[in-house]
C-alpha cells in the first residue's frame, strides 16, 4: 500500500504545478538537446574541414616530391651529358627511381577526384616520354654518342619539356 500511496502524493504534486511552468521546462530540455546536436554537428563540421585541409596538404607536398624526382632526373640526365661525370648518373637514376613510386603515391592520393586522378594520368603519359628521352640520352652518351645525346636533349626542348610535364601539377 505505501507504493500506491506514494505514486499517489507524486501525481497530485505534479498535476498542482502550472501548465505554463511544465512547459517551460519541457522546452528547456528540449533546447538543450537543440544545443548539444548543434555543437556537435559544429565540432563534427570543424574536424571534416580539418581533415580535408590535411589532405590538400598532402596532396601538394606529393606533387613536389613527383616535382622533385623528375627535376633530378633532368638535373642528372644533363649534368651527365654536358661532363661525362657518372656522379650525375646516380643523380639519374634517382629521379628515374623515384618518379614512377611518387606517382603511384600521388594517384592514391587523388583517388577522390576524377579531374586530379585524370592530371596524374596525363602527367605519368608525360613523364614517361620525357623520362624515356632522357635515358636513351644517357644511353646514348654511355655508349660514346656525347654530342648525338646532347642533341637528343637540347636546351629548350627539355626545359620546355619539363616545364609542361610540371604544370600539370598545378591543375
Amino acid at each position: 500500500m505505501d507504493g500506491a500511496f506514494a505514486a499517489e502524493r507524486n501525481n497530485r504534486r505534479f498535476s498542482r504545478l502550472p501548465i505554463p511552468t511544465i512547459l517551460t521546462g519541457a522546452l528547456l530540455v528540449v533546447a538543450a538537446f537543440v544545443i548539444a546536436w548543434a555543437v556537435t554537428s559544429s565540432r563534427i563540421e570543424r574536424v571534416s574541414a580539418i581533415d580535408l585541409e590535411r589532405h590538400s596538404y598532402q596532396v601538394l607536398l606529393q606533387s613536389e616530391k613527383v616535382s622533385s624526382a623528375l627535376q633530378n632526373a633532368e638535373t642528372g640526365s644533363r649534368g651527365y651529358l654536358l661532363t661525362g661525370d657518372t656522379q650525375f648518373v646516380d643523380t639519374f637514376n634517382k629521379g628515374m627511381n623515384d618518379v614512377p613510386r611518387e606517382l603511384s603515391l600521388l594517384k592514391k592520393l587523388t583517388r577522390d577526384n576524377r579531374a586530379q586522378q585524370d592530371n596524374v594520368d596525363q602527367l605519368q603519359r608525360t613523364a614517361a616520354v620525357r623520362l624515356n628521352l632522357l635515358r636513351q640520352g644517357v644511353e646514348m652518351a654511355s655508349a660514346g654518342a656525347q654530342i648525338e645525346a646532347i642533341q637528343l636533349v637540347k636546351p629548350g626542348e627539355g626545359l620546355g619539356s619539363l616545364t609542361s610535364t610540371l604544370s600539370l601539377l598545378d591543375k
